[in-house]
This record gives structure tokens, sequence and C-alpha cells, in this order.
């Protein structure tokens, strides 16, 4: 019984699909010299897929792959932004609240 039971154990092991580890990244965007939220700003992953749109709170919410990751932001009329090496690790979220320049 107990072969039997290690026997599975190390067949869910080698069969089991590897766990893609995420999480989030929050934060909020304003305007540099007002500090007024910035509602309908893009908030996007460099070379993925991934994306937000700012509330009307200047609010963004997004789930990525735990590793480093380069955030861009864009807002018409500012000029774009990217954050670069943000480090997303497990166990904490990462929370960006940073500012748009005209």
């Amino acid at each position: 019984m107990k072969k039997l039971f290690l026997l599975v154990v190390v067949f869910q092991s080698i069969v089991s699909p590897a766990q893609n580890l995420t999480q989030i990244v929050r934060g909020s965007i304003s305007d540099k010299i007002s500090e007024a939220p910035l509602a309908g700003a893009s908030v996007s992953v460099d070379g993925t897929s991934l994306a937000a749109i700012t509330q009307a709170n200047g609010a963004f919410v997004l789930r990525v792959s735990i590793g480093r990751i380069k955030i861009n932001i864009s807002f018409i009329g500012y000029q774009t932004a990217s954050i670069t090496e943000v480090l997303v690790t497990t166990g904490k979220e990462v929370v960006l609240d940073t500012y748009a320049t005209k």
C-alpha cells in the first residue's frame, strides 16, 4: 500500500503541469502638477497583452506573472512613461503610485 501511494505521488509530480505563479500589481496615476487622478490612462505590461485602464480615482489593478516586468503608462496629452525593472514576487502585492507629466 505504501508503494502504491509513493508511486501515485511521484507520478503526479511528473505529469502535473508547472504552476504559473502570479501576483497583483496595483497603483494609481495622477497629474504631476495638480495631483488630480487621471481616469482613463492606459497601463500595460511590456511584451505582453496585459493592460488596464485607470478608474475615476486613477487606480488600476493587473495580475501578472512573477519576475521582473516593465510597466508602460500612456494618456492623451501626457508624455508616455515607463517603469522598468519592477520586481514582482510571491507573497506581496506591488504598489505603484506615480505621476504623469504633460
